[in-house]
């Protein structure tokens, strides 16, 4: 009987132990896997600065203003689609009522990431579209013109610990073509240069 009470107890203990011998100290107990970084649809909104340069040309520091729409194509690949406006300064012979250049520019931005952590991103930027240029007359001068606008830039941007929200800064150029009359050649186009340097703040869905 005794024999028999100690092989009960020995088996109880044993069917007692065997679930916590299966969950092995490396297992550990599972916890929500939460993803550093966001990434799928996004918006993302541009506000900075400018300097408009060329061979001949009279523009000068001015701004940007975007907004895009896009998607991560993968986890270093974006697309995006949106507007862009680019402001240049008045120059010495446009200052009796001309106001400012200002171009209003479609544009389609492709970023590549070359360098990443968890949170910090260093991407390349391409981007190009056709840019429209008002006014396009400034004291009685042709001075503004369409064009096509083609660019590229460099790009950092960190993910923050809010959720969704990532913040950044791009420098880089953008060159809209054939746009601009230079200074004394009024029936000559030229290329004006946008040399720009922007923050940005970007909400993934």
């Amino acid at each position: 009987m005794r024999r028999t009470s100690a092989w009960i107890a020995i088996g109880a203990v044993w069917a007692a132990a065997a679930p916590a011998q299966a969950q092995t100290p490396a297992e550990g107990p599972r916890t929500q896997v939460i993803r550093a970084v966001e990434r799928g649809a996004f918006v993302q909104a541009t506000l900075g600065g400018s300097h408009a340069v060329g061979d001949g040309l009279d523009v000068g520091l001015g701004g940007v203003v975007a907004a895009h729409v896009g998607f991560d194509l993968g986890p270093v690949v974006n697309l995006a689609f949106g507007g862009t406006i680019i402001t240049a300064g008045s120059g010495a012979d446009r200052t009796a009522g001309g106001g400012d250049l200002l171009w209003l520019a479609p544009t389609m931005r492709l970023e590549v990431a070359l360098l990443t952590t968890e949170r910090l991103f260093f991407r390349v930027r391409g981007e190009g579209g056709y840019a429209f240029a008002r006014p396009d007359r400034v004291n009685g001068r042709t001075y503004g013109d369409a064009g096509p606008i083609l660019g590229g830039a460099a790009v950092l941007e960190y993910h923050t610990q809010l959720r969704h929200f990532s913040i950044g800064v791009s420098a880089g150029a953008l060159g809209i073509l054939d746009s601009v009359a230079p200074r004394g050649s009024p029936d000559e186009r030229a290329s004006a240069v946008s040399i720009q340097l922007t923050p940005h703040v970007k909400y993934t869905f």
